[in-house]
Parts: structure tokens; C-alpha cells; sequence
């Protein structure tokens, strides 16, 4: 069966005899072009079923997806459940580390730095709005909390400024 490519070719090539037979349609060329016409709508038949079937394969693959992306959650959950499940029997037994043959569990402790931006802002204000008032009109000035320099300085000590405050954390090591 020829393809949709050399059915419009040969439909250009009866379309160019029809111009050379100063547009008379003979017998032959009108069966030429009812068999072409024919193989085109075929062939069209023949398209659209294969686009329903990778439609439909479309469909099965987003919905075999979205079955994945559900069992992958529910085994994310289960994971962290039993990770804290582990985590919290270690505290509770004042453990640091476990070891099996095959594994080690520790506690790692760390802590992060909240900042509330606004707060902070606050506390300094009358420095901002004297800096604001010595620039000229045409400039701006906006102020952000820089937590890295501000962890930075604070590391060592639990006394922090208005809006900060440390958040200490533990997690459980897996090996």
C-alpha cells in the first residue's frame, strides 16, 4: 500500500495532466483518481485508528503514573513512620547510637536559625529611617536580614536579637 506521502504526489501528478489535457477528465484519469481518493481515505482510516491507540496508551501510561506517584507516598510515609518510630525508642532509652550487624543508627543534632524579618526591622527602624533620610530622593533603600552573617555571629550563644531564635533539630542517621 503506498504511503499518504506518494498518494498526495500522485494526486499533484493527475492534477498536472488534467492541466495538460486543458482540464478534460478521461475515463482513465478519473479511475486513477477515484483509486487515489480511495487509498487516501484508507489510509486516513488507517491514522486515525493508530492515533486512538496511542491516545488510549497516553490514558493507560498517565493513569499507571498517577498509581506510582500514590504507591510511591504511601511508601514515603511508611518509611519516615518507622524512621521516627526508631528515632523516638532512641531518645526514649537515651540512645545515641545503635548497631547491628548489618547497620548503624545515630542521632544527628543540629539546629537552624528562625529569623522574623519584620521584627528585626522593627528593632532597628530609627537606623534604617535616619540612613533613609540622608539619601536623596531618587534612591532606594531596602533592608534584608542577612541569616548567614547573623548565625555567624550568634553561634556560640543562646542570646539572640528580637525575632530570632534557634530551632534545634534531631534526625535520624541510617547506615
Amino acid at each position: 500500500m503506498a504511503t499518504l506521502y506518494e498518494l498526495s504526489a500522485d494526486m499533484l501528478a493527475i492534477e498536472r495532466e488534467l492541466e495538460d489535457n486543458g482540464g478534460e477528465l478521461t475515463p482513465e484519469l478519473e479511475a486513477i483518481m477515484n483509486d487515489t481518493q480511495e487509498s487516501i481515505q484508507r489510509k486516513a482510516d488507517g491514522y486515525r485508528s493508530l492515533i486512538a491507540k496511542l491516545d488510549a496508551q497516553c490514558d493507560a501510561i498517565d493513569k499507571e503514573i498517577e498509581r506510582l506517584q500514590i504507591l510511591k507516598k504511601t511508601t514515603s510515609r511508611s518509611r519516615q513512620r518507622i524512621a521516627d518510630h526508631v528515632l523516638n525508642v532512641m531518645r526514649c532509652f537515651g540512645l545515641d547510637r545503635i548497631e547491628g550487624k548489618f547497620c548503624k543508627f545515630s542521632i544527628r543534632k543540629s539546629s537552624k536559625l528562625n529569623v522574623d524579618d519584620e521584627l528585626v526591622q522593627l528593632r532597628y527602624k530609627s537606623a534604617i529611617d535616619t540612613l533613609k533620610t540622608q539619601l536623596p530622593g531618587w534612591m532606594t533603600i531596602s533592608v534584608k536580614v542577612g541569616k548567614t552573617a547573623l548565625k555567624d555571629a550568634f553561634k556560640d550563644t543562646d542570646i539572640l536579637p528580637v525575632g530570632c531564635e534557634w530551632e534545634k533539630t534531631e534526625s535520624l542517621i541510617i547506615r
